[in-house]
């Protein structure tokens, strides 16, 4: 639910009254992903609807989804997605009506 913010594993392992171990091989046993690289699927997820379904700058996009330096989200991005965020929007269905 919160991913655009910081995220605490041990405390969010500790609110689900488990180890960070435990969160860890619960959440690579559900998803095949570590805890931080779950994180950041979530965020390349959030980011690529905003740049298909809105025209908010990318440095926009990047703060909206957790990633305050735009250099880092765009590597990040290029990474889970293959292809720079600016590249995507290019690729993508023109936006909505509306814009977030």
């Amino acid at each position: 639910q919160h991913f655009a913010g910081p995220v605490d594993f041990e405390s969010l392992a500790s609110q689900h009254a488990m180890s960070y171990s435990s969160l860890r091989q619960q959440l690579r046993k559900a998803t095949g992903l570590s805890p931080a690289k779950y994180v950041t699927r979530l965020r390349c997820e959030a980011a690529r609807a905003l740049l298909t379904d809105t025209t908010l700058p990318v440095k926009q996009i990047a703060a909206r989804v957790g990633i305050d330096d735009p250099y880092t989200f765009s590597r990040t991005f290029k990474r889970c997605v293959g292809v720079s965020p600016e590249h995507y929007r290019q690729q993508a269905e023109p936006w909505s009506k509306h814009e977030s």
